[in-house]
């Protein structure tokens, strides 16, 4: 199976690293979307896991769009 998570808070690594691990011993192809993050990117890299920026993070309702 191939499972992709997009993360926008730091908080979502810690919450699917535990899944993403297990899943990916079992053979499952796992994979994260995240948004230019010092924080993001960081974890992501200390767990090993992959990842793809798509953007950066924008404040204010009219640039998020």
């Amino acid at each position: 199976m191939r499972i992709l998570i997009d993360i926008g808070h730091p908080a979502h690594v810690h919450i699917f690293k535990f899944l993403a691990a297990d899943l990916i011993n079992k053979g499952h192809e796992f994979h994260f979307t995240v948004r230019e993050s010092e924080n993001n990117s960081y974890l992501l890299n200390k767990f090993g896991f992959k990842y793809t920026c798509i953007g950066k993070k924008k404040k204010g309702s009219l640039r998020k769009l």
